[in-house]
């Protein structure tokens, strides 16, 4: 049986460093913390319009990383000279602090799932994967398989999400079929718009427990449980997939 990820424990980042092991403890992540780093990522584009670079938007988005792992941790190893001090996570190399701060980002759709399968009863379904936590050999668990089922959305919530994105591209400059501003995974997109759409809309998933217990098919659990960034990550290809359309020809 896959490890599945665990919603109520804290997370274990390991990196290694000339043979050495560092860790850090993540507490868990709240909606408002990752809605201010989303609320950054538009502040960001808001002030570089047109001109941000690929390079600028990859650093705007590691800085982020390094502000949400500043936040979140709360206890280390492999740093002796850094017990009992003060604000110590700001005082990790920076290096290793990016390198914690990407991890916190590794989360994706699992390349087939871009384009979310239809049902027959029209549910759609995204696998994500996610670099989470270390397990209990002390490797980082790549987790393949979050499987998170929705149900179809309706004009309106299509509507809403729509208002939403050209209410951004309107503010950054950008026309309707413009450009993004920043590179994956901090791009510009309206998350409590998208939040508020994985509530209404999520049926069940798989591939998450808390404290043990499968998470499946608990509507309120899951809208009160689950990460913010991974309810983003899979909610946004559900408002990318078209209905199929009947073609017409003229018969004489």
């Amino acid at each position: 049986m896959p490890q599945m990820i665990d919603l109520a424990q804290n997370r274990l980042l390991v990196i290694h460093q000339n043979g050495r092991r560092y860790a850090v403890t993540i507490a868990r992540i709240s909606e408002a913390e990752w809605l201010e780093i989303f609320f950054d990522a538009i502040a960001f584009s808001l002030g570089k319009g047109r001109c941000a670079s690929n390079s600028e938007s990859l650093n705007a988005t590691r800085a982020a990383g390094v502000r949400l792992f500043e936040g979140t941790a709360i206890a280390c190893e492999g740093y002796p000279h850094l017990e009992g001090v003060p604000d110590w996570q700001t005082k990790i190399p920076p290096s290793h602090k990016l390198a914690f701060g990407d991890a916190l980002f590794e989360t994706l759709v699992l390349r087939d799932d871009r384009s979310p399968r239809c049902l027959p009863d029209q549910k759609r379904v995204i696998c994500l994967q996610s670099l989470w936590s270390a397990g209990g050999t002390g490797a980082m668990c790549k987790h393949r398989h979050l499987t998170h089922y929705f149900k179809a959305p309706s004009g309106r919530q299509r509507q809403q999400i729509d208002n939403a994105y050209g209410a951004l591209r309107r503010m950054s400059g950008f026309s309707r079929r413009g450009e993004t501003v920043l590179l994956r995974p901090l791009q510009l997109f309206p998350a409590r718009s998208l939040i508020s759409a994985y509530n209404e809309l999520i049926i069940r998933v798989d591939g998450y427990v808390l404290d043990g217990k499968p998470l499946t098919s608990d509507r309120a659990e899951i809208v009160l449980n689950m990460d913010a960034f991974h309810k983003v990550m899979a909610v946004r290809p559900v408002f990318s997939w078209a209905p199929a359309q009947i073609k017409e020809r003229m018969v004489m």
